[in-house]
């Protein structure tokens, strides 16, 4: 088969569209060819010129003639085009699919609808309707749907989308792994991810003084970067909890892997996770998640046996199952061990073959 994977957020970008193309590309390309178009000149890469989103940066708009991309994908003679993001070099994906009768297939990552208060706090809820009306009605072009989780496929299946499909995305298992390395002294609570609004950093600050009372040299590490980084920061001063969080950015993938693995308990307070990646890159590493109970968190984390689901925004709750996993060594112990096997069902290699027969299933 050859497969086309269009996209309009792609590498020096560091987010979960990225690793799912790669991972679909790694897994597929070994028995079949693929093609990754691009807004971003990267190598073996089909890309075009652009100019970042307003609604998020990590999206690009590509500048192409309308004509290019479907002579492209007939010069190297495409079976599947498969589009990752509803924009620019999406959208063009499916007018070329469309025009020489390809299947398209479209994944559905992220609630762009939930980040319209970039542009606008007083239009955003406005803003948000008129984007849940966009994106469903490019999805509806697509022959089919994808998402990363059941909550996912029946948010978008109450949009009016049909043969919406789940397939999850990886993460590599053999990488990201437990390390020998002994519990922290003074426990380490972890974060990752961009800091942006949406992820609701706050609950995990206003979590803090209850963790801090009863371990006072607790470190919270928050590892990212994005719009809100001042504005989380400033929240941290102002509750008095300097000393206690660390703002590190974005570290190369050794030392995110050794951040997973010195970790004592990972925490992911966002509500708008269509699936949560990095939750199962700390699964992998054997580290316990406590996560809110939305969206895709709950086809990650079984509550009570790889981590805890807390109610959304409940810097309580929050506080109440770290403080739990870190007086229980054995409680501790026996969920790390669950969550990484939990991970392994979502290795790369069981969902790379889910991938092709998936594809096979439409040249059928």
């Amino acid at each position: 088969m050859k497969i086309a994977l269009m996209t309009d957020t792609y590498h020096p970008q560091v987010n979960g569209v990225v690793s799912s193309i790669d991972s679909i590309a790694g897994e597929v390309g070994k028995k079949h060819e693929v093609h990754i178009f691009a807004p971003t000149k990267v190598k073996h890469v089909h890309s075009f010129r652009s100019f970042a989103f307003c609604i998020s940066p990590d999206y690009k708009i590509a500048f192409f003639r309308p004509k290019m991309v479907a002579k492209i994908l007939r010069k190297e003679d495409i079976d599947i085009v498969h589009v990752h993001t509803p924009f620019s070099l999406g959208a063009a994906g499916i007018k070329a699919a469309r025009e020489l009768t390809l299947p398209a297939v479209g994944t559905f990552h992220t609630l762009i609808p939930e980040y319209t208060h970039y542009i606008s706090e007083t239009l955003g809820p406005l803003l948000s309707r008129l984007t849940w009306k966009y994106v469903t009605m490019f999805y509806k072009r697509c022959n089919v749907v994808t998402t990363p989780s059941n909550p996912m496929r029946e948010r978008l299946v109450e949009r009016g989308l049909k043969n919406v499909y789940v397939i999850p995305n990886s993460v590599d298992v053999g990488l990201f792994r437990p390390g020998e390395r002994p519990r922290n002294k003074d426990p380490c609570v972890l974060f990752v991810g961009r800091l942006g609004k949406e992820k609701k950093i706050e609950v995990l600050i206003d979590a803090a003084p209850k963790i801090l009372k009863e371990y006072p040299k607790a470190r919270f590490r928050i590892i990212g970067t994005g719009i809100y980084e001042a504005r989380y920061k400033k929240l941290v001063g102002k509750k008095g909890l300097t000393d206690s969080f660390v703002f590190e950015g974005y570290l190369d993938l050794s030392d995110l892997i050794d951040a997973y693995r010195a970790c004592d308990v990972f925490v992911m307070p966002s509500e708008t996770e269509t699936q949560g990646l990095v939750a199962l890159e700390a699964m992998a590493c054997g580290r316990p998640v406590v996560g809110a109970d939305a969206l895709g968190l709950k086809d990650v984390i079984t509550h009570g046996v790889d981590g805890y689901l807390f109610r959304p925004s409940s810097s309580d709750e929050l506080a109440n199952y770290v403080l739990g996993l870190l007086a229980d060594e054995r409680r501790w112990q026996k969920m790390g061990k669950k969550a990484r096997e939990k991970a392994e069902k979502f290795s790369s290699k069981r969902v790379g073959e889910q991938w092709i027969r998936f594809y096979s299933s439409l040249l059928q």
